[in-house]
């Protein structure tokens, strides 16, 4: 769970200082975004079988892809482009995860999406 919170406390870094034109607290984001994966951490422990999904797929999804997907997803003055991006990107991490059952699904999708509202409340 950690390297899934340290790819995505960079990844929401990233985003804000290609878009951002204000100074933000990066460490603040981190921090926010860490303790927000790491609080999930205790339900990887006691999750079914059919909540089960592929964290390192997860993790390579979010490191090579995700990049653009969330510029979208923050950039766009287009209220619909940036709520599909938010789905697609959901959809995407599903996918990678091999996230198999609707638990699973559920599991990863709300992981992601409470994972970018994190990040867009700093914008």
């Amino acid at each position: 769970m950690e390297v899934v919170s340290d790819y995505l406390a960079g990844l929401g870094l990233d985003v804000i200082k290609d878009s951002a034109e204000k100074k933000i607290d990066e460490a603040k984001l981190k921090n926010k975004l860490k303790i927000f994966i790491e609080g999930q951490r205790k339900y990887n422990e006691v999750c079914s079988l059919a909540e089960e999904c592929d964290f390192q797929g997860l993790i390579e999804f979010i490191s090579d892809n995700l990049m653009d997907m969330v510029k979208t997803r923050f950039r766009s003055t287009k209220s619909k482009e940036r709520s599909r991006a938010r789905e697609e990107i959901a959809a995407a991490a599903v996918l990678y995860s091999s996230a198999n059952t609707e638990e699973a699904k559920k599991r990863v999708g709300r992981l992601v999406e409470n994972s970018l509202d994190i990040v867009s409340a700093f914008f």
